[in-house]
């Protein structure tokens, strides 16, 4: 099979999977088919199959299929990993998002960039408006700040020359990147004023746990104007949600 190849029956379950977080809603097969411009004979027999794996279930007298629980057991692990005490991360987010009303992520780092994982959306009337899967530069963005700062330096070092090996033609800052990491480390969050998108600001905390393999950022983003002016707010808040949470 060839390097970028793509197994078209994974990408069809994913694709459903991603198609029923976006209607939250029970579907009919027909209504699947034509949503995805898949034929209905193919749409049936993976619905069928899905359904005898239990990871979707039959609803309506059975003319309507929806996602089961054995999907959120599946991956709430996840979760877990983050905060010790099992809370639900998504249960975090929303206490932030709820706090301070601004736009609330979740994002990893992947190789040198940093990408989306969870996102809520602002209540204001202006918001940052990312999706998941969208990614930031690693050394430039207020969320790649503070996950570097969780870094173990000498990690760091080698994340750099990868970059400058990799990206000759990218012009790297070190003196700056460096500065900005420990701040980050001396006061428990990075705030990055306009760094990934101009008029846009964010305040960003690491959000690791002992034994966790990946190093998660949380943010909160939103005008400029408004994370400066209450970026102290904000990170005290916002650390102190997170603690408890962690059970800390």
């Amino acid at each position: 099979m060839a390097a970028n190849e793509r197994v078209k029956s994974a990408d069809r379950v994913l694709s459903l999977l991603e198609l029923f977080e976006q209607r939250r809603e029970p579907m009919s097969a027909s209504a699947i088919a034509q949503h995805q411009n898949w034929p209905l004979s193919s749409t049936a027999a993976l619905l069928k199959s899905l359904v005898q794996s239990r990871y979707l279930m039959q609803v309506q007298n059975g003319r309507k299929y929806y996602p089961s629980m054995r999907l959120n057991r599946l991956t709430r692990w996840l979760g877990s990993e983050l905060l010790p005490s099992g809370e639900d991360v998504q249960e975090l987010l929303l206490a932030l998002r709820d706090r301070f009303g601004e736009t609330v992520t979740l994002s990893v780092r992947r190789g040198l960039a940093m990408e989306f994982v969870e996102i809520l959306l602002g209540t204001k009337q202006v918001v940052m408006k990312v999706q998941e899967g969208d990614t930031f530069p690693l050394f430039t963005s207020a969320i790649g700040i503070a996950a570097l700062a969780a870094t173990d330096p000498q990690k760091v070092d080698e994340l750099i020359e990868r970059s400058r090996r990799l990206e000759p033609d990218r012009v790297l800052d070190v003196d700056t990147i460096g500065t900005r990491v420990e701040r980050c480390r001396t006061q428990g969050y990075y705030a990055g004023f306009d760094h990934a998108i101009e008029g846009l600001s964010a305040v960003t905390i690491p959000l690791s746990a002992e034994g966790s393999v990946s190093t998660y950022v949380v943010a909160i983003a939103g005008l400029t104007s408004q994370i400066r002016r209450a970026e102290q707010e904000i990170a005290r808040d916002a650390i102190r949600i997170i603690a408890a949470y962690q059970g800390q």
